[in-house]
């Protein structure tokens, strides 16, 4: 009996320090700490050929989609973020990532669904745990500086603080 309590409040704690990890991470992200956090880097091979490294070093602003060919929801954001895409690319970088996906997948997937973005696969979904992913689909946005702006799962009220913010720097 006491051998099964100290399991059962060991795997409490376990769980605790987990999940409160993890949100340590979404608040970091999301740059809700008073400290900004640097985005996580990394490099994007595009699966129609080209390539990016995150952050850029062009002082441009990114919004990141995390994304599967699986989840309704990512269709609907995918086909958003490309929409977007067309029409602020002067000024934002849009990438896809496909998180678990294979490249081969992501492109019949694109091609089926007419997505002009770039795209880029991360088969392991070594690029998601970098970015904290829990779910899909999940947007990073990073500033022009390399630090994260913001983080969460509403595409369009993020872009439009985005924009904000933009117009607001002139």
């Amino acid at each position: 009996m006491k051998k099964r309590l100290f399991l059962l409040i060991g795997m409490v704690l376990v769980s605790g320090v987990f999940f409160l990890n993890a949100e340590h991470g979404r608040q970091a992200l999301a740059g809700e700490q008073k400290d900004k956090i640097v985005a996580p880097a990394f490099d994007l091979n595009f699966v129609n050929g080209g390539k990016a490294l995150i952050p850029n070093n062009e002082h441009r602003y990114t919004v990141i989609l995390f994304w599967t060919t699986w989840c309704p929801h990512c269709a609907k954001a995918l086909k958003d973020l490309s929409l977007l895409a067309a029409r602020y690319s002067d000024k934002i970088d849009f990438y896809g990532i496909g998180v678990g996906e294979t490249p081969y997948k992501i492109q019949e997937y694109i091609r089926h669904h007419n997505i002009d973005v770039s795209v880029a696969a991360d088969p392991t979904g070594h690029i998601a745990r970098l970015y904290f992913v829990r779910g899909v689909p999940t947007i990073a946005i990073v500033d022009k500086d390399g630090y994260m702006f913001d983080y969460g799962y509403a595409l369009y009220p993020m872009v439009k603080r985005l924009l904000d913010k933009i117009k607001e720097e002139g």
